[in-house]
């Protein structure tokens, strides 16, 4: 049986760094790597390592200059009666030694190099080379903080308050050696790992790719095993990933089990807040991201999540919808004065009052819409509630609280009466 080969490049992806594994072979006892220094000051270098082929040493040599490697060698150089062969004294300043022994300084552009050159190699490239127990084939893989990814959802919200959440990802290569993966996995979770001291470069000015081709699939954990706190999702046909780029793709699209779209009023004895309230139940874990919601196209809010289990639900706040009011009055039925004894056993005079609350909340919206109202008592203590029946109000130590639904262009009362005892 035939070993299935592995991929030429497999990266995968978490939210602060990232695993490269890449196809290497030689012919040879060593394997030699270039990386330009950029890209290697955010390797964790004591991650290197080869699977699958045997190294005796792993040495790690840092030139100033890719030019370096010539320093000694016999190197072409365009002069303007033609080419000849000069020796390459010295990279820094290209001082070159000709066939009479003369030195001068050369031209970058004027020498005629055996090899092309790193990219991004005139910031300084960093030698990587392995003293190999044989010639083989096996996978390099190390650790970098130079490519990593983020998500980012899109809530559209349809004109009964229903929605579809989808899902885009966010890959930032902020290395300066390019990227064409044959695989690539994106992994969430927290994952916690040693951290390298060493300084990191900040991307100056990036370019942003959106990568129209990228075909999303959601791994299925029947085909691959289920691994404690980790979410994987697999990108078929990954795009590349330039030096320098943000490149986003479309990865899920999140099945909703329910969405609802609520207004919601809060009251205390000193305040009130009005908003809107939507809620979902995602049938598949959601990522801690930023939401841009849509209501009918146009932008209503941008709230953030946080990491989310399946089935569980979501709930973010929208702002105010100035087609829902209410209009709420209070009239005292009876007042009376109490005998009590408080915590310290003292007897005590309290008041106990009875009071009929009453809603008419009015809907201008040409849409329905649900509405949810709660009452805090405060510093008061409820001893008595008669209301509407049914699972539409509730009562709880010191809230009251009622919902409904307000037909398009209508409105709606709800009345309960309230006995309180002033503590």
């Amino acid at each position: 049986m035939t070993e299935s080969r592995p991929p030429a490049v497999e990266l995968r992806i978490y939210p602060d760094f990232s695993e490269v594994r890449t196809l290497v072979q030689s012919e040879a006892d060593r394997l030699e790597l270039t990386f330009p220094a950029t890209t290697w000051a955010s390797v964790d270098t004591e991650s290197i390592t080869l699977i699958g082929l045997p190294y005796a040493s792993k040495t790690v040599v840092a030139r100033e200059s890719w030019l370096t490697a010539f320093e000694g060698r016999r190197v072409g150089l365009r002069t303007p009666h033609g080419t000849e062969e000069v020796t390459l004294i010295r990279a820094d300043d290209l001082v070159v030694q000709n066939a009479n022994g003369a030195y001068f300084h050369a031209s970058q552009q004027d020498l005629l190099l055996p090899e092309a050159p790193p990219p991004q190699g005139q910031r300084g490239v960093v030698s990587l080379s392995f003293a190999l127990r044989g010639p083989g084939e096996g996978v390099l893989t190390y650790l970098t903080r130079s490519l990593t990814w983020s998500a980012q959802y899109r809530l559209d919200v349809d004109g009964q308050g229903g929605g579809v959440l989808r899902a885009d990802a966010t890959l930032h290569n902020r290395g300066d050696l390019p990227l064409e993966p044959q695989v690539l996995t994106l992994v969430a979770g927290e994952v916690r790992r040693h951290r390298s001291t060493r300084g990191f470069r900040s991307l100056g000015d990036g370019v942003m790719h959106f990568a129209q081709n990228a075909s999303p699939s959601w791994e299925d954990p029947e085909d691959a095993p289920e691994i404690a706190g980790l979410y994987r999702y697999q990108l078929l046909n990954p795009p590349r990933l330039a030096g320098g780029s943000d490149v986003t793709v479309p990865f899920e699209d999140v099945p909703l089990r329910r969405t609802r779209l609520t207004n919601v009023a809060s009251l205390g004895m000193s305040f009130a807040s009005e908003q809107r309230r939507y809620s979902l139940v995602p049938e598949r874990p959601l990522l801690e991201a930023r939401v841009t919601v849509r209501d009918q196209g146009y932008l209503v809010g941008q709230p953030r999540v946080g990491e989310t289990a399946a089935g569980q639900e979501v709930e973010f706040t929208l702002g105010q919808d100035p087609n829902v009011t209410y209009h709420r009055t209070v009239t005292l039925l009876s007042s009376a004065l109490t005998q009590d004894v408080d915590r310290h056993g003292q007897a005590v005079t309290r008041t106990v009052q009875e009071y009929r609350v009453t809603y008419r909340l009015r809907n201008a919206g040409r849409r329905p819409v649900e509405f949810e109202v709660t009452e805090r008592t405060g510093y008061l203590t409820l001893l008595n509630v008669s209301g509407p029946a049914g699972d539409q109000f509730e009562r709880q130590t010191d809230t009251v609280a009622f919902r409904g639904a307000l037909p398009p262009t209508g409105d709606t009362t709800v009345e309960f009466e309230v006995t309180v005892r002033e503590d």
